[in-house]
């Protein structure tokens, strides 16, 4: 769940499933994608693949994946992921991704190897992770929330 601080700006919830919500705060030029439990390769890469274009439509420049209640994803999916990243995002302004990690080591080894990979074909876009959701917004929004 966003911030009290940040629930104050006009947003859209673009997706609601059961293991995601997708939040779109267009006069931020923002994504916030919270993801829970266990979530199958199909919908992984669904919930990707439209991701990364509501990024380009909406001329997205910062977004927040908060991992923190998800599953370890196979492998496989964090590979492909990693894989089609570059291709995906390559014609968008996104410039920093925060992404929120889960306590469990294991998780957050799984998720570095897939951003680790990801971020490498997108020079311009930053990649940094954070255990604690305020640290994250205030590294995407050093200005504040205003």
């Amino acid at each position: 769940m966003p911030l009290a601080k940040l629930q104050k700006h006009l947003f859209t919830v673009v997706q609601k499933e059961p293991h995601v919500t997708v939040r779109l705060y267009p006069e931020m030029k923002f994504l916030y994608v919270e993801w829970q439990g266990v979530i199958s390769s199909e919908e992984l890469r669904s919930v990707f693949i439209k991701n990364c274009a509501l990024v380009i439509e909406h001329g997205v420049e910062v977004a927040v994946a908060d991992f923190s209640r998800l599953s370890i994803p196979l492998l496989a999916d964090q590979l492909w992921i990693a894989n089609h990243a570059k291709e995906q995002l390559k014609c968008s302004k996104l410039t920093r991704i925060a992404n929120i990690m889960a306590p469990e080591l294991l998780q957050q080894l799984s998720i570095d190897t897939l951003n680790g990979s990801s971020s490498d074909g997108l020079p311009p876009c930053v990649t940094r992770d954070f255990m604690l959701e305020e640290d994250a917004l205030s590294w995407l929004f050093p200005e504040g929330f205003c």
